[in-house]
C-alpha cells in the first residue's frame, strides 16, 4: 500500500424500504421487496461540467443538488 491516501467521498440517504448511496461515478439504490428479496439498482452518474462546478460553491451546493435530484428521480 502507498503512504498517500486519497479521500473517498460517498453519500447516502434513506429511501422507502431501502437506502441509496452515491459515489463519484455511480449511484446505487438497494430496496427490500415484499418477498424479502433485496433488489439493487445501479445508475452511472453523468454530471455535466457546469453542475460539477456549481456543486463546489458552498451556498449553491444544496440548491443545485436538490434540482439535479428532482430531475433525475423520475428516470430511476
Amino acid at each position: 500500500m502507498s503512504d498517500k491516501s486519497t479521500p473517498i467521498s460517498y453519500g447516502g440517504q434513506a429511501v422507502i424500504e431501502g437506502v441509496m448511496f452515491g459515489g463519484k461515478h455511480v449511484n446505487v439504490t438497494a430496496v427490500r421487496r415484499k418477498n424479502n428479496e433485496i433488489m439493487f439498482l445501479e445508475v452511472p452518474r453523468e454530471d455535466k461540467n457546469w453542475v460539477r462546478k456549481l456543486r463546489k460553491i458552498p451556498l449553491l451546493r444544496g440548491i443545485v443538488s436538490l434540482i439535479d435530484s428532482s430531475i433525475k428521480a423520475p428516470n430511476i
